[in-house]
C-alpha cells in the first residue's frame, strides 16, 4: 500500500459502485458478475491477465458499452451512460492504451475538442484556448508545446498529452488503462507525481497495468480479475508478487485446442552453439537448409528506446514462443529481424547467411512477417484475396504479371492455410477475422520460407479459427519451418511453444522449456531481471 495515505478506521463511502455487472460479446462472456466499490482519494488498481475483462469493465464505466446486466451508482445514486459524452459529463475521464488523439490536430485542439472557449458561443476564442492549454500543461507538469501538431510528437509525448486531457476534465473518477506503456522512467515518475496529487484532491482513480512493482507503488486497493469474473479485492499491503500471480494465473489449459507438440528436443550441436555470427557466416555450407546450426539466428539486437542487445535462435521445427507483458518490446524484436525499424541494429542469418536489415532482403532469404494488425499491415482489405496472396511474390515474365501463374500460387496458398477456393475471388474485407488471418498467412507461405515470425496470429478470431491456425503453425513446424510466435495470450504460448523467451523492458530475462507452467512466464514477465535468469530458466 501506499505510504502516503494513512488507512481510516472506517472505509469512506463508494464513489462509484459497480454490482453485479455482467457483458457479453457473442458466445465469449468478457465479464460475469463482477462488483466493485471506487471511492474518493484512493488509487484501486484493477489487475488480470490479457483477457480477464479489465478493458471491458473500463468500457463499461465510461459508456462505450452497455451492461448485459447490472446497476451502476454514482455517489450513490443509480447511473446508465448512454455512451462516453454522459459518462464525462457525469465525472469519469478514462486515459486509453490505445490513444484517441487526432494526428493533424494541435496540442490544445486535441485536449479541448468539442469543449473549445468561445466568443458569443458562436466564434473560437483562439487566444483563450492557447492561453486555456498552457496553463493547464503548466499545471500537469507536462513539457509541451500547446501549438505542436500531435503528429509531431514522440509516442511518450502524446501519452503525457492524453493524461493531461483526461486531466482537463476535473473528473471525479480517472481510469488509467497501461499508462506507462510509453513511458521512460523519468515520465513515470512524473505520472507517479500526478497520481499522487489526484489522490491528495479526492480523486479517484482507476489504474490498470501488467507491472506489479507499478501496483504496489501506487495502488491502495487492488482487485484481481480472472476471465471476466472477480478473484478478490484486497488491500495492497495485504498480499505480495507471488500471491498476486497466483491469483492471476491457475487457469487449466485447453489442451484439446493445441496440437501435440512433437517428442523429443531439436538437435543442437553444443559446438554449434558456441559459435559466434562470423564463424557461422564463414563456414556455413549453404543457404539450401542444410546448414548444421540454428535456422535463424540472431545477435545484438537493439534499437533506441525498445530493445536491447537481444541474441537468440531458432532451429527447424521448432516454435519459439516470445513472451512478455505490454511494452516488453516482443513487436519491436520482430520487427528489427524483419528490417522494418530503420533506427534498428541487428546481426540476422538465415541457415548461416548474413541477412541486411529491410523487409526485401529478408523476404529473399526466406523470411516471412505476420505483423499483428492484419487489417492495417497485413492485408489490401479492397483488393481480392488472390491480389493479397499473390502480393509477396508477384509472379512476371519479362516484367509482366503473369495471371495464370498468380492464380495458381494462390490456390496453393489458399490449400496451404484451409481457405475455400472460392473466396481467393472476393475482398479480403469481407471475410470473417480467421480467414483474413489464414491470408495474411498464405502470402508469406506464398514466398516459400525457411523462417515465419507470427505477431499475435491469432488476436480478434474466434476459437475454431484459432485452432484452424494452430495446426496450421504446428505442421509448418514439423516441415521444417523455423516459427517465432509472439503472443500477449500465455496459454497460446504455452500451449504451442517448444521454448520460451520471455522479455520484460525490452531483454530477454529467461529461457523456459516447453511445457512451463503460466505462472513462470508471469513471474519473470512482471518481476523477471537479467539476474533471476538462472533461477527461473534453470
Amino acid at each position: 500500500m501506499n505510504p502516503d495515505r494513512e488507512p481510516s478506521a472506517a472505509p469512506d463511502p463508494p464513489l462509484l459502485q459497480l454490482r453485479d455487472i455482467a457483458r457479453s460479446f457473442g458466445v465469449v462472456h468478457a465479464l460475469s458478475g463482477v462488483d466493485l466499490d471506487i471511492r474518493a482519494g484512493e488509487v484501486h488498481a484493477l489487475v488480470g491477465e490479457n483477457g480477464a475483462g479489465k478493458s471491458t469493465l473500463i468500457a463499461i464505466c465510461a459508456g462505450v458499452h452497455q451492461p448485459d446486466r447490472g446497476e451502476i451508482a454514482l455517489r450513490g445514486r443509480p447511473v446508465r451512460f448512454g455512451g462516453p459524452a454522459d459518462a464525462e459529463a457525469s465525472g469519469i475521464s478514462v486515459v486509453y492504451q490505445e490513444l484517441s488523439l487526432i494526428s493533424d490536430l494541435d496540442v490544445a485542439q486535441n485536449i479541448y475538442l468539442h469543449r473549445e472557449p468561445r466568443r458569443g458561443r458562436v466564434f473560437l476564442d483562439g487566444g483563450a484556448l492557447y492561453a486555456q492549454c498552457r496553463d493547464l500543461l503548466r499545471r500537469v507538469e507536462v513539457d509541451v508545446d500547446p501549438h505542436a501538431r500531435v503528429s509531431s510528437l514522440s509516442v511518450a509525448q502524446r501519452q503525457l498529452v492524453e493524461i493531461a486531457k483526461a486531466l482537463s476534465r476535473d473528473a471525479a473518477v480517472v481510469f488509467m488503462d497501461e499508462p506507462t506503456a510509453s513511458l521512460t522512467s523519468v515520465e513515470q515518475e512524473y505520472l507517479f507525481g500526478v497520481i499522487a496529487r489526484l489522490r491528495a484532491a479526492g480523486t479517484a482513480v482507476v489504474y490498470v497495468s501488467h507491472r506489479l512493482d507499478e501496483i504496489f507503488r501506487v495502488a491502495d486497493v487492488v482487485t484481481v480479475l480472472k476471465d471476466g469474473r472477480l478473484v478478490r479485492t484486497m488491500p495492497a499491503g495485504a498480499t505480495d508478487h507471488d500471491e498476486m500471480v497466483g491469483l492471476m494465473v491457475g487457469r487449466e489449459l485447453a489442451n484439446d485446442l493445441y496440437p501435440p507438440r512433437p517428442k523429443g528436443v531439436v538437435e543442437r550441436d553444443p559446438e554449434v552453439l558456441q559459435r559466434g555470427p562470423e564463424v557461422m557466416e564463414r563456414d556455413s555450407e549453404s543457404a539450401s537448409g542444410t546448414h548444421p546450426g540454428p535456422r535463424l539466428s540472431v545477435r545484438g539486437a537493439s534499437s533506441p528506446g525498445r530493445i536491447r542487445d537481444i541474441a537468440l535462435d531458432v532451429w527447424p521445427g521448432e516454435i519459439v514462443g516470445l513472451a512478455g507483458l505490454i511494452g516488453s518490446g516482443r513487436t519491436s524484436l520482430l520487427r528489427a529481424i524483419f528490417g522494418v525499424d530503420p533506427e534498428a541494429q541487428r546481426a540476422v542469418f538465415v541457415d548461416g547467411q548474413p541477412v541486411a536489415a529491410s523487409p526485401a532482403t529478408a523476404i529473399r532469404a526466406g523470411i516471412g512477417f505476420v505483423s499483428e494488425d492484419r487489417t492495417t499491415e497485413g492485408l489490401a482489405l479492397d483488393l481480392t484475396n488472390l491480389a493479397n496472396l499473390v502480393s509477396t511474390t508477384l509472379p512476371t515474365r519479362r516484367g509482366l504479371y503473369q495471371r495464370r501463374a498468380g492464380r495458381g500460387t494462390a490456390e496453393r496458398a489458399a490449400a496451404q492455410t484451409g481457405l475455400a477456393p472460392g473466396a481467393i475471388d472476393l475482398r479480403a474485407g469481407s471475410l470473417s477475422g480467421g480467414n483474413q488471418q489464414k491470408v495474411v498467412i498464405g502470402k508469406w507461405l506464398a514466398t516459400d520460407p525457411r523462417v515465419l515470425l507470427c505477431d499475435e496470429p491469432t488476436r480478434g478470431i474466434d476459437v475454431g479459427a484459432k485452432a484452424e491456425i494452430y495446426i496450421l503453425l504446428r505442421r509448418l513446424a514439423d516441415a521444417g519451418l523455423a516459427i517465432v510466435l509472439s503472443s500477449s495470450e500465455l496459454p497460446e504460448i504455452l500451449g504451442m511453444a517448444d521454448r520460451v523467451l520471455v522479455m520484460r523492458e525490452g531483454r530477454l530475462v529467461a529461457e523456459l522449456a516447453g511445457g512451463c507452467s503460466e505462472e513462470e512466464v508471469m513471474r519473470a514477465a512482471a518481476m523477471g531481471s537479467l539476474a533471476t535468469v538462472a533461477a527461473i530458466g534453470g
